[in-house]
């Protein structure tokens, strides 16, 4: 006799047994058995699972890095910094570099533009 399964079984009993008492309304769903429904109740479909998530065009972090790198969390209320973007996406560079500033200096304390392959950051508070 397998004692997992005997202690299990017990286990799950006894769980079913307390829960009816309660009069509660429930589903029990084990593996490898039909799911225990008590009550009004209905089990949904399982949702398939999403796509993934597009192939990024830079490791994790590089953007950051990148706008770390260029000074944009060191920068002090009036300074204004310009920079190519190197070969990294000019509008993800800009908005990483707003996002940057915001988690640094706080929100709306940097405006960012960009004008072809330069970006521009100036701290206003």
């Amino acid at each position: 006799m397998d004692t997992t399964k005997s202690v299990t079984t017990t286990a799950l009993a006894r769980a079913i047994t307390l829960l009816t008492a309660l009069k509660a309304e429930y589903i029990i769903r084990i593996p490898d058995l039909d799911p225990i429904v008590h009550g009004n109740m209905q089990l949904m479909p399982v949702k398939p699972p999403k796509g993934k998530r597009s192939s990024a065009t830079a490791p994790r972090g590089a953007y950051t890095n990148f706008c770390r790198a260029k000074g944009v969390d060191k920068m002090q209320v009036g300074d204004v910094l310009s920079f190519t973007t190197d070969a990294l996406d000019v509008q993800r560079v800009r908005s990483v570099a707003s996002s940057l500033g915001g988690k640094t200096y706080g929100d709306g304390a940097v405006i960012t533009a960009v004008h072809g392959d330069l970006v521009e950051i100036l701290r206003v508070t």
